[in-house]
């Protein structure tokens, strides 16, 4: 059949008009994307948590399937490949040139629409969620002026909280506790001995990571670090060399309690003077922060606490006067308790009855104040974790944990 022009003019016109009013909405759409990567970076603690990643890349593989479930249910699988990582979270598994493999269901989503197509260039914003695997908004279509916005925004997480590793350290913290069982601590060191690297090409399933050990050279965070030398094992030490400094955090449980070394994975080699200066003022803060963290978990200790056993909850302010260890191993102290008004102050004994072998002496100091909490049946207090059993001294944490304890009775 042939067509006058005047069909063709009408043709060439509706293309245009269905062309002006895909690119606004195509523009909506990753608007309101970039604006939930902006929400997210903006949110250390939830980058942290998440494990995030950003990268500009290209899709390289996309399939949609129906599902019947639902009237709009879509799964989209998508593939990346990564060409440049514009921030990468320490336990992620992104690298340039590898790939990142995405599959959701949403009932409410829609396929992608064009531009998007294998080969599309796209700015992706991921989590790496180890139990369920890489969780990603919706791609962004590729524009410089985009790139600039997240790289502004990423410039500006940066300066908060300098390097992914740094910021995964601030978060560890937030909630930290020097006499936690696991004995965190953050300090300055330095590498002592690196493991040889292949920089060929390796064919493996699963990768070693590389292992370095570091000496510390100054404590920043953590109770009677002895250990000269930490072993790290992390992706990011395999750019470590022998002698560079590093800032380090290891927070993680000991793997053998019996043994002496334990391994970690949080260290970089961003020693500059403006990122010391941070973990100076991340440890002074998480100082500050213990005794709300401590009060915090009294409270579950109380919320969760059967009271038909016998026990019941106590907090005494005085200090140590011997300490030993009972018959069975288990570290006990004789503990004056001044917060009465007695003229003859009465004489505690401590139980700490861990539900793990303490990886080290107790941080015990005959004649130091100190505050404990502890559940008392007849003449013995048991602590069921050091970091409640062995409190900084003062007036207002006193009084939090006492006011929490009368709470109950």
């Amino acid at each position: 059949m042939r067509r006058t022009f005047g069909q063709f003019a009408v043709l060439a016109l509706l293309c245009l008009v269905l062309l002006c009013l895909g690119s606004p909405l195509l523009w909506a759409e990753d608007g309101a994307t970039l604006s939930m990567v902006l929400e997210r970076l903006r949110d250390p603690h939830h980058l942290a948590q998440h494990h995030s990643f950003v990268f500009v890349g290209e899709i390289s593989r996309m399939e949609t399937i129906h599902h019947h479930r639902c009237r709009a249910g879509v799964e989209e699988k998508l593939e990346y490949r990564i060409s440049e990582l514009l921030w990468n979270d320490p336990d992620s598994y992104a690298r340039s040139g590898g790939n990142v493999g995405k599959g959701f269901i949403d009932c409410t989503q829609k396929r992608l629409p064009p531009p998007f197509e294998a080969g599309s260039k796209v700015i992706v914003y991921c989590e790496a969620e180890p139990a369920r695997g890489d969780r990603c908004l919706p791609p962004v279509h590729f524009a410089d002026d985009r790139l600039q916005k997240v790289r502004a925004w990423i410039d500006e997480l940066k300066q908060k909280e300098g390097d992914p590793v740094l910021l995964q350290i601030h978060d560890h913290l937030r909630d930290s506790l020097e006499l936690a069982p696991s004995r965190p601590i953050l300090f300055l060191g330095q590498v002592s001995w690196a493991e040889p690297i292949n920089r060929g090409p390796r064919i493996c399933t699963i990768c070693e990571l590389p292992t370095v050990r570091v000496a510390v050279n100054r404590l920043l965070w953590g109770y009677d670090a002895k250990e000269r030398e930490i072993a790290f094992s992390c992706r990011g030490c395999a750019d470590f060399s022998l002698g560079m400094k590093v800032i380090a955090y290891c927070g993680s449980p000991w793997p053998n309690y019996t043994g002496p070394e334990r391994m970690c994975s949080l260290a970089t080699s961003a020693y500059t003077d403006e990122n010391v200066h941070r973990a100076e003022r991340w440890a002074a803060q998480a100082r500050q922060n213990q005794q709300a963290v401590i009060l915090s978990k009294i409270r579950k200790s109380l919320d969760g606490h059967h009271w038909d056993d016998g026990f019941q909850p106590k907090v005494y302010r005085g200090h140590v006067e011997s300490f030993g260890k009972a018959e069975n191993g288990v570290p006990v102290a004789r503990f004056v308790d001044t917060s009465g008004k007695e003229s003859t102050p009465p004489v505690i004994t401590l139980y700490f009855h861990f539900p793990y072998p303490p990886p080290g002496p107790l941080a015990l100091e005959v004649g130091k104040p100190m505050i404990t909490f502890c559940y008392q049946k007849d003449d013995v207090c048991y602590i069921g974790e050091e970091a409640l059993g062995i409190i900084e001294d003062s007036d207002e944490a006193f009084q939090a944990i006492r006011d929490a304890v009368d709470t109950v009775h």
